[in-house]
């Protein structure tokens, strides 16, 4: 069970992260809109910000309604729902961003895997047509 001193060290960490004004107005927290893409109500958050950002970890604050990406110490991601609706934004990649390097392995493997399914299941309807 956390205990109130526990409580008041998160409250810290999000003042911190988030900026003391952003407790006091209730508010989303400013940000410079050139280096962040603008709020997304489509899609899935977490999905596409691990796309762009694969590297980031996830920090989840289940009182307040929000997931952050880290890269490192840097909040990269933002992904909101609950009472604040289902929103995200992220950071926008920089200009030498890389993707990730076995996620195209990993999809060509799913297509292959899904391409024998379907030969498969086409060669077994095939057979019990014929018999």
């Amino acid at each position: 069970m956390r205990s109130d001193l526990q409580d008041a060290a998160d409250v810290e960490i999000w003042r911190d992260l988030l900026g003391d004004d952003y407790h006091r107005s209730g508010r989303q927290p400013t940000r410079s809109h050139s280096n962040w893409t603008p709020w997304q109500h489509r899609g899935n958050g977490d999905v596409e910000i691990g796309r762009v950002w694969w590297q980031a970890r996830p920090l989840h604050f289940p009182k307040a309604n929000v997931t952050l990406f880290f890269d490192g110490s840097e909040v990269v991601g933002e992904h909101r729902w609950g009472v604040h609706g289902d929103k995200w934004q992220m950071k926008r990649p920089p200009a030498d961003w890389m993707p990730n390097p076995g996620m195209a392995a990993e999809r060509d493997r799913q297509i292959v895997a899904f391409l024998e399914r379907k030969r498969h299941r086409r060669l077994l309807k095939g057979a019990e047509v014929r018999t």
